[in-house]
């Protein structure tokens, strides 16, 4: 056990020490900390620009990248929720311009567990007036990995959003806009590259000192993995499942099951990851040009750890570090 979680099992004042070590860290970003149900830490630290000296806030938005398999994972079992599909439905119900992997269950989408390679067939080049998957050539896409074992696939995730908006009927952004932003308030949430553009107070992704910023391809095109946020947005997040407040108790349920095994200390629900043998314990790291992210929460003491970082090489460092002793305090 760290220094910091030995002093903090005496004094019990853990914000206290996770500012005092972000602070000493040199964290960039911002960072938010609950515990039984009230916010001990909220705040921004470092810049949200460099070069114009524009200090990052518990406002900032950040690009989270990968945190937002989240929303396709709870989208496919809102659907399932009303009755619109099946998480056991084969993929050429939703995609029969795939038969090579028509046999694969949505399930095995959500849990990484389709056989697909990361990237295969997702455009990271595209305009927003285009359309979510190019699928021509996809007759001749089959699995490349062993089906039912875990290979992370951002084109699986890309494939769900795809069926989200043919259940649907509605374009992947606007159903998750409707139907899980504007229910749980999440004002500073979006996708749209325009609308990112457009807001005065977001972060400004950086490597290695320099600005690293890249044309990056519209949400839908990879179900969630481009969209924006900030650490208060995804709180209210995170407390929608606290409260089963969208996806009912069996809907939850099945998203923080460890379906399929990582290795062996995790395994992978639906759009988290979820610790074998602490299944009270679940989080979701993301990653873009630029930024790094990460939602940490643990059930049985009610924590949750939130950090979008615009430092794209080292944000997360001390971050790892800080989750460790959160989990040996706890």
């Amino acid at each position: 056990m760290s220094s910091i979680a030995k002093e903090v099992l005496y004094k019990m004042e853990i914000h206290t020490h996770i500012d005092q070590f972000l602070i000493e860290q040199g964290f960039n970003g911002s960072f938010l900390f609950a515990y039984e149900g009230s916010v001990r830490l909220c705040k921004g630290y470092g810049w949200a620009d460099m070069e114009q000296k524009r200090p990052n806030d518990k406002h900032t938005i950040f690009k989270i990248a990968s945190i937002g398999k989240q929303f396709t994972a709870a989208a496919i079992m809102l659907l399932q929720q009303r009755g619109q599909l099946d998480v056991q439905d084969a993929l050429a119900h939703y995609v029969p311009e795939l038969p090579g992997l028509g046999y694969v269950t949505l399930h095995q989408l959500l849990t990484h567990a389709a056989g697909l390679d990361e990237d295969v067939h997702v455009n990271w080049d595209v305009d927003e007036d285009l359309e979510p998957l190019r699928l021509e050539a996809m007759d001749r896409i089959a699995p490349t990995y062993k089906v039912g074992s875990f290979h992370y696939s951002n084109f699986g995730y890309a494939l769900l959003g795809l069926i989200v908006e043919r259940a649907s009927g509605r374009k992947y952004e606007t159903f998750i806009h409707e139907e899980l932003f504007l229910p749980l308030h999440m004002e500073r949430t979006g996708g749209h590259l325009a609308s990112y553009l457009a807001e005065k107070n977001r972060a400004i992704g950086y490597a290695e000192g320099k600005a690293a910023w890249k044309q990056d391809i519209p949400s839908y095109n990879s179900a969630g993995s481009i969209l924006y946020s900030t650490v208060k947005d995804l709180y209210r997040w995170e407390r929608a499942f606290h409260a089963t407040q969208l996806i009912g108790s069996e809907g939850v349920r099945a998203m923080f099951t460890p379906h399929v095994a990582i290795d062996n200390e995790r395994g992978y629900g639906y759009g988290w990851m979820i610790y074998s043998e602490r299944r009270n314990t679940a989080y979701h790291n993301g990653s873009l040009a630029g930024f790094r992210s990460t939602l940490y929460r643990n059930t049985d003491k009610d924590a949750v750890l939130i950090a979008l970082s615009n430092l794209g090489d080292t944000g997360l460092e001390p971050i790892e570090r800080l989750k460790q002793d959160i989990a040996s305090w706890l």
